[in-house]
């Protein structure tokens, strides 16, 4: 399995999801993305979209609005460096 590192403002993000009840559709498709990358950063899915920086990004739509997260590979590891309001 792949190690899922946050960047701080992301962890930040994750941890305000975690104490929002209302946000309980949202958290569930984070944790989604995040397990997926875990298992396998090279999903497909996961790799839809990528910035010339070499960041890729992932829409997580749910009923209430879209988010986003993008992240990095590193040789073993995933680095997200965002996890907020989709911004496209």
């Amino acid at each position: 399995m792949t190690e899922v590192f946050l960047d701080p403002e992301a962890d930040h993000q994750l941890a305000r999801l975690e104490s929002d009840p209302t946000a309980a559709k949202l958290l569930r498709r984070v944790d989604d993305v995040l397990d997926a990358l875990e298992r396998d950063p090279s999903d497909p899915a996961l790799r839809r979209h990528r910035f010339s920086n070499g960041l890729w990004y992932v829409l997580i739509g749910y009923h209430q609005g879209d988010s986003a997260l993008l992240w990095e590979p590193h040789s073993d590891a995933v680095a997200v460096r965002y996890l907020g309001p989709d911004f496209r």
